[in-house]
């Protein structure tokens, strides 16, 4: 396999690896850690994250290899906090390949009234620690990486050329938030302190592109505002898999098989182990397993109503390949 995702189980949040791999040579990245009050996340995270090199593994094409990037996709605790721990651990240069460049996608231009901003100032000053680990803002200069062979070019509106569009070119294009909004956002935070929505539309949403195949992370933010997004840049070309937003939710989904039609997407990823009454909406997912051919993809031991149990769209897996 060349390009797949590793869902990781942290409960109620997101966290999952995205990997590329041409012949050994691999690049992982880190998508969020789940809740850090959760000591049972932060042990998933390194099962999944750490090194491997059983002839099993290889034969499968799947050999594990440390991290080589991290994104954090906004300041709640249900994605911020497992990355903090994983960057407090001991032995955090046994997950994290700290002995060349590596990078973290985050953006601490936040507001202190925000509720989980003493979490963004600790990963702010964790970061300052290893000198090799790049912080990525995404409202700022583009950048690219060499990372084990692969050339990773992260960027936003003002597109960054690759160096030379080499075989083993990751391509990350930011699609939200846009400087802007977070501005607009800071100023509203000191007035609408608990207001949940305005942090989820600071989320990071973004498309990985490798050998011509696409993939889109929705993180927390709205399909509205990622579809409206996508038409102002003139993207013109289909998504291979993309991911419920805000862990399925109604109005964070609202535009989602309008999106699915206009860049023929049929398969959908839920990075989500523990269900709560809204999480995922039934209203949701209704919509879209009523198209036979969209197929949707579950973390392993996700528990769904049973209405759900017997569907053939549903695939329950760890591992999705792209």
């Amino acid at each position: 396999m060349r390009f797949y995702i590793e869902m990781i189980n942290v409960g109620f949040g997101d966290s999952y690896v995205i990997n590329f791999n041409n012949e050994g040579r691999m690049v992982r990245i880190l998508v969020d850690g789940g809740p850090e009050r959760n000591p049972i996340n932060i042990d998933n995270i390194m099962d999944m994250i750490q090194p491997t090199h059983s002839e099993e593994n290889e034969d499968h094409g799947c050999e594990r290899k440390s991290i080589n990037g991290i994104v954090v996709t906004h300041i709640d605790d249900d994605h911020i906090g497992g990355v903090l721990k994983l960057l407090n651990h001991s032995d955090v240069e046994k997950y994290i390949d700290l002995s060349q460049d590596c990078f973290i996608i985050f953006n601490d231009l936040v507001d202190p009234a925000t509720i989980s901003y003493k979490q963004g100032i600790r990963l702010k000053k964790i970061i300052d620690k290893f000198p090799n680990l790049s912080l990525v803002r995404t409202y700022e200069q583009n950048k690219r990486f060499e990372i084990n062979g692969f050339e990773v070019c992260v960027r936003g509106i003002n597109k960054l050329e690759p160096i030379n569009k080499q075989e083993d070119l990751i391509i990350i294009d930011i699609l939200l938030p846009l400087k802007e909004t977070i501005k607009r956002l800071m100023k509203k935070w000191n007035v609408q302190k608990k207001d949940s929505k305005l942090i989820n539309e600071s989320s990071l949403s973004f498309v990985v592109n490798y050998k011509g195949r696409s993939i889109l992370l929705s993180s927390d933010n709205f399909y509205s505002r990622i579809l409206e997004q996508l038409q102002n840049i003139k993207f013109n070309s289909t998504f291979d898999l993309i991911m419920l937003a805000h862990h399925g939710s109604i109005s964070n989904n609202e535009k989602i098989l309008n999106l699915m039609d206009e860049y023929h997407c049929k398969q959908i990823m839920l990075p989500l182990s523990k269900s709560t009454s809204h999480h995922p909406s039934t209203v949701v997912l209704d919509k879209i397993l009523e198209r036979p051919e969209n197929q949707l993809f579950c973390p392993v031991g996700l528990h769904l109503l049973s209405n759900y149990k017997d569907s053939n769209q549903i695939k329950f897996v760890n591992l999705i390949e792209i």
